[in-house]
């Protein structure tokens, strides 16, 4: 354990003993502020502002119900039509509803909010579970390059084109961009996520979003979210699905960049007899352009769906550095992945060499593969955290009342939640198991959603000055990476952000991680491929994380997945798309930023 690394970190602790405290709270009150951040059109989200008339917000709320999926079309019409007759107000329109044949057709006219642009139907490849074969279905998408111009229009482009929030590799690549550019109309960022989200009851079925955002806005605004289009998992053909949607949007990013309304469609023929609103646009400039800055995904969707490499991968598990299985394991400061990079080219190189076909992605304008960024929820909180704290706690135990296991552990999660009262923690663990700590024999790991485990961060640096001994050499390394840990999460805040101070952190948690991993006395410390990619974020890359995590992504991803439940009938690619993209435009008026 006392390698030359760990022996300069206990020198240097000694120096932080005195602010430990001072950083436990500063380290709350950041988790605080990041935890009450909620993005625009949330699933949390009341279906009216707090200014609306009270005689308008029964319909609010009711057709809220049915638009999030709660009643059915026919139960919701019948609703109105009783309203109506018992006196209600503003529901007449939606009231005659119910005397049709086709209660969910009528009712997404009745609802839908005006200045949405007309869906785009693209052929898309999908797979037909019930036939168990590849299916062509017209799935329809919002084109970006429809949206933004109607967002223009409404709003103040200064604020639109702001770039406050921008990462300092985003403004970089904006500003090389604008170089090669010209001139022209003003140029906006955009950030495109995509990523599966559970849409029923027992987790067997996801649906994956494709949405974009405005990385550079500041304040409430840069929670804005807008979706390109949906697809349930059980229907992704592996890549040429996803492939099909995102040739679409990059198509869209195409005209953005150009600033002009395009002539034909994606695939190059002519527009059908019922966009003749897209032939009339053709030809014409935007009021503004737009182009891809970021890309966020997990590492699974990386992987899966842009090609680049997994952890497993011999030839080299990281797309920005030459590290391996093996190299990744060496987290000094003279590690050679440090010096030794991947350019975007070298990337394309190993994708030719290897058979590859790449994601269309790379034909939006001026793209380049460092747009891919690094997200803290998955890598982090839900990744390396969760790793340290089911070792941590396991080593807890020992020190903990009880003849069992079982025992030990209910009187840890007694100290739990005693932390939670005293430090007001509002994402809390319901209850903690010792499956929850390890599963069928595998390494420790905490089972805990990512703000749960983000709100044990300095639990553990509590706990570990309780309980663990300086004179065990195992306990001592779990304490000063406990420690460690909490630095890193501490410069999250705004404020305290410091690069130099999170890339010191950072590495030393991971030397700890390592040198744990190597002592024959915790053979169950393990350095897995995510602490690699927390280094590339913590210290290869400039900026804060929190400017490019996926929290309000995923906070939208659920506001799409309940949205796709489908309460009858056959819940094909495009009934799935179609639903959510019109009730999302049934439930939301097209922002304007001011």
């Amino acid at each position: 354990v006392c390698s030359e690394d760990v022996l300069l970190c206990r020198e240097q602790n000694q120096q932080e003993e005195e602010g430990r405290v001072a950083v436990a709270v500063r380290h709350y009150l950041s988790a605080a502020i990041l935890t009450q951040v909620r993005p625009m059109f949330s699933k949390h989200q009341k279906p009216y502002d707090d200014a609306t008339s009270p005689t308008k917000r029964f319909r609010a709320n009711a057709a809220d119900l049915f638009l999030k999926g709660d009643v059915s079309a026919a139960r919701m019409s019948s609703l109105f039509a009783d309203a109506a007759v018992a006196g209600a107000q503003h529901v007449s329109d939606v009231a005659r509803t119910h005397r049709g044949g086709h209660a969910h057709r009528d009712l997404m006219r009745k609802l839908r909010k005006r200045l949405w642009p007309k869906l785009y139907y693209a052929e898309v490849r999908t797979w037909n579970r019930r036939l168990q074969a590849q299916e062509t279905v017209c799935v329809p998408v919002i084109l970006p390059h429809e949206l933004i111009p109607v967002i223009a229009g409404r709003s103040d482009l200064d604020a639109l084109c702001s770039r406050d929030r921008l990462s300092p590799a985003a403004q970089a690549h904006l500003g090389k961009s604008l170089a090669q550019m010209g001139p022209g109309p003003a140029v906006l960022g955009l950030g495109l996520w995509i990523d599966g989200t559970p849409c029923n009851w027992d987790r067997s079925e996801s649906v994956e979003s494709i949405a974009y955002s405005f990385p550079g806005l500041a304040a409430k605004t840069s929670t804005l979210r807008l979706p390109f289009s949906v697809v349930m998992q059980k229907h992704c053909m592996k890549h040429d699905t996803l492939d099909d949607l995102l040739r679409v949007f990059v198509w869209s990013m195409k005209c953005l960049g150009l600033g002009i309304y395009p002539a034909r469609r994606h695939d190059g023929t002519c527009f059908g007899r019922d966009e003749e609103h897209r032939n009339r646009k053709a030809g014409q400039p935007m009021p503004v352009r737009a182009l891809l800055l970021e890309v966020r995904a997990d590492w699974k969707c990386l992987k899966d769906v842009f090609r680049l490499p997994g952890w497993q991968e011999k030839s080299g598990c990281c797309w920005k550095c030459t590290a391996d299985h093996e190299t990744r394991r060496d987290c000094s400061s003279t590690a050679p992945w440090r010096h030794e990079r991947r350019s975007h080219w070298d990337m394309l190189q190993r994708w030719i060499e290897t058979g590859v076909t790449p994601n269309p992605i790379l034909g939006c304008p001026y793209f380049s593969l460092s747009l891919f960024v690094l997200d803290w929820l998955h890598i982090m909180d839900l990744g390396v955290a969760c790793d340290f704290m089911g070792n941590f706690f396991k080593l807890l135990l020992k020190h903990k009342p009880g003849h069992s296991q079982a025992a030990r552990v209910q009187a840890l999660f007694r100290d739990v939640v005693d932390y939670y009262e005293r430090q007001g923690v509002e994402n809390k663990l319901d209850t903690l198991t010792l499956s929850m700590l390890s599963k069928d024999g595998g390494p420790p790991k905490l089972r805990a959603k990512a703000a749960e485990a983000r709100g044990l961060v300095s639990f553990c640096r509590e706990q570990a000055d309780r309980h663990l001994s300086e004179e065990d050499p195992v306990e001592q390394a779990a304490k000063q990476a406990a420690m460690h840990l909490e630095a890193v999460y501490f410069c999250l805040h705004e404020a305290a952000y410091d690069h130099e101070v999170m890339k010191e952190h950072s590495r030393k948690f991971c030397l700890l991680l390592a040198s744990l991993e190597e002592t024959a006395e915790a053979p169950n410390w393990r350095l897995k491929p995510k602490a690699h990619l927390m280094q590339e974020m913590c210290e290869m890359t400039e900026g804060n994380p929190t400017l490019h995590w996926t929290y309000r992504d995923e906070d939208f991803g659920g506001t799409m997945a309940a949205m796709a439940r489908v309460r009858g009938g056959r819940a094909s690619a495009r009934v799935v798309a179609l639903n959510v993209l019109t009730k999302f435009q049934a439930r939301h008026s097209v922002p304007g930023i001011r």
